[in-house]
């Protein structure tokens, strides 16, 4: 029954601070995904997801930022124990990565970096397209 509490909480706190309840009454737009060159770009869904939704909300949306990843898919790791124990669902423990990332951060719809280029200032995704940024942050996790 352990098990089964821990995801009422993940549920409830999803509920209460989810993207889609995130400015509700809010004019601010979402940034576009399609800029040249942002102030931010996070590479990481899961940490990068949390860290630039936290640093959004302490910037008050100042800076443009970019999340770049390229799993849709993020581990829970407090669940690891109790999905190995079989008490949660699959969906449970991976839940989708695009629920992380602040409703007004650009993200590039799961296509990774390809190359980082720090003396340009600059990353390459995996489909050929450049972007610039002002400061990167890479929060990729263990792999």
């Amino acid at each position: 029954m352990q098990g089964k509490g821990i995801i009422r909480s993940a549920r409830q706190l999803h509920q209460t601070y989810g993207r889609s309840f995130a400015g509700l009454f809010s004019k601010r737009k979402p940034v576009s995904k399609d800029l040249d060159k942002y102030d931010v770009i996070v590479v990481g869904a899961n940490l990068g997801g949390i860290w630039g939704r936290q640093f959004d909300d302490v910037v008050h949306g100042k800076y443009t930022m970019m999340a770049v990843f390229d799993n849709n898919i993020n581990e829970v790791v407090p669940l690891r124990n109790v999905y190995e124990q079989g008490r949660v669902s699959k969906t449970d423990y991976l839940p989708n990565a695009k629920l992380a990332i602040n409703m007004y951060t650009a993200h590039s719809d799961c296509i990774g970096v390809d190359k980082f280029l720090p003396e340009e200032n600059a990353i390459v995704l995996r489909n050929g397209r450049r972007i610039g940024y002002d400061h990167l942050v890479v929060a990729m996790g263990k792999s």
